[in-house]
């Protein structure tokens, strides 16, 4: 059960994280930019960071423009000030920076202010996005496995009709996998109370279940019991419930 729940919760953390608009943001301030977009240019260009809406067709004008080679710059040389696309500030113009997250083609767009950007800085800036780029390919894995993961469980106790449960000693709070959810004839959704949980079985097979998890708590001694189940739908089960005490 903790497992599970593990994966769950470093899935729901990772599908948060917005790496694009961080990367944005940090190419404005490093680069003292008017503004940069970050876009996936296959099939056609899509904006994955940066601020929305924007200008009609500038998506498609600005990424038009032929990507910079950072191998080409010198820290000395002039500012580059970008090539010009015919919108208004601060789409006058657009420096493209070809990057790469993971095997996927990325497209840093960086509209600059008037004086242009140092070379310099835009060479530092590079080093730093390919390493953010980099991490986020490693986070997009972990969360395409941490989905196999969950699907591969989720099909085991599906198949086994074994559902994981737990109790958070602290707060009771009450964590079921969807094959419980199943068991108890309830869509899955939210999870009731721990009253709630133990009503659904009938006595003495309810007050058993309780002193029995009253006791794994105090002594650590392994709960396993089978008992009858009234699920939310009304129907008379057999379930083994089976407890350990799991280290914090």
């Amino acid at each position: 059960a903790a497992m599970l729940k593990f994966f769950h919760a470093a899935l729901s953390r990772l599908s948060r994280a917005q790496p694009f608009d961080l990367l944005a943001q940090t190419a404005e301030l490093a680069l003292d930019a008017g503004l940069v977009l970050i876009v996936d240019p296959q099939p056609r260009p899509k904006l994955i960071g940066g601020p929305n809406p924007l200008p009609p067709g500038l998506l498609g004008r600005a990424s038009a423009v032929r990507p910079l080679d950072p191998g080409a710059l010198k820290p000395d040389d002039p500012p580059v000030c970008g090539t010009p696309i015919g919108h208004d500030p601060p789409f006058e113009s657009v420096v493209n920076l070809p990057m790469v997250c993971g095997f996927r083609p990325i497209l840093c767009m960086v509209f600059p202010g008037p004086q242009g950007i140092e070379p310099r800085r835009l060479l530092r800036f590079v080093e730093v996005g390919r390493r953010h780029l980099a991490e986020v390919a490693l986070t997009q894995r972990y969360r395409a496995d941490l989905r196999r993961y969950i699907g591969m469980f989720e099909h085991m106790e599906r198949t086994a009709r074994i559902g994981v449960w737990e109790i958070a000693l602290a707060t009771d709070e009450l964590f079921w996998s969807d094959e419980v959810f199943r068991i108890h004839e309830r869509p899955p959704g939210r999870t009731p109370t721990v009253q709630t949980a133990l009503d659904r079985f009938v006595e003495p097979g309810r007050t058993a279940l309780r002193d029995a998890l009253d006791v794994l708590r105090r002594t650590r001694t392994p709960c396993d019991l089978t008992l009858p189940l009234v699920t939310f739908a009304g129907n008379t089960r057999m379930v083994r419930v089976i407890a350990n005490l799991q280290p914090a």
